[in-house]
């Protein structure tokens, strides 16, 4: 589309709520809240359902051309580090660009609690992703962030000192190891809380149905305790 390359994304068969739509809708609210996101379009199919595949850019080519890319599962695991937010802040802190360490751990951390908020917790590290470009680890734009719809109360890689535990006073307890100071963390938690406070409202606007927003609020914000 465009000129460019897209990955179409259609829903599973047996699920309720129209997630393409929902997954378009939460990756503008992770936009809203200041992180580099992927484009995305929601593309309507079955228009007696109104439902809607998802359509997401590629980050991994630059026209006809094919970049380097690899899954935070292969980065992480030929490092020698567990798999975690804080462990991805640190390999980007070996191989990264030295002037993007700040700016990545920023980045890093505000994905983590979005996550949390948004009870997104098929976080796995199959879904980070890096670039190597000029012999330097890039992060990619985060991608499939959306709502899983179960409320777990942990995430798929590890958060902080409570392992992958689902609160915020579990994404604080780590914060040197983003290179952040206590009150910095807070504030970005602060940030990210203030923009997904207002999650009902967006989603609406981008299309969501009533229905699918109250069923999706039974879940949403419930792990986000201090």
């Amino acid at each position: 589309m465009d000129g460019a390359q897209w990955v179409l994304k259609f829903a599973d068969a047996n699920d309720h709520l129209d997630m393409g739509l929902v997954e378009h809708a939460c990756m503008g609210l992770a936009r809203l809240a200041g992180m580099d996101v992927c484009e995305t379009r929601p593309l309507a199919y079955q228009a007696g359902q109104k439902r809607h595949a998802l359509a997401i850019k590629r980050f991994d080519r630059n026209k006809a051309h094919r970049l380097h890319a690899l899954s935070a599962h292969v980065a992480l695991r030929a490092a020698g580090l567990d798999y975690g937010y804080p462990e991805m802040a640190l390999l980007l802190r070996r191989l990264g660009v030295a002037s993007d360490i700040k700016t990545n751990a920023i980045e890093l951390f505000k994905r983590m609690v979005f996550n949390i908020l948004m009870d997104n917790t098929d976080d796995h590290e199959k879904n980070h992703a890096f670039l190597w470009h000029q012999q330097a680890l890039v992060l990619t734009p985060a991608f499939d962030v959306l709502p899983t719809h179960q409320g777990l109360g942990y995430q798929s890689i590890r958060v902080g000192k409570e392992g992958s535990v689902s609160t915020l006073t579990n994404a604080l307890s780590d914060h040197l190891s983003f290179g952040l100071h206590l009150q910095e963390a807070k504030t970005l938690v602060d940030q990210v809380k203030a923009v997904t406070s207002q999650w009902q409202d967006h989603f609406a606007q981008a299309g969501v149905s009533a229905a699918d927003i109250e069923s999706l609020s039974q879940t949403i914000g419930s792990s986000q305790s201090l």
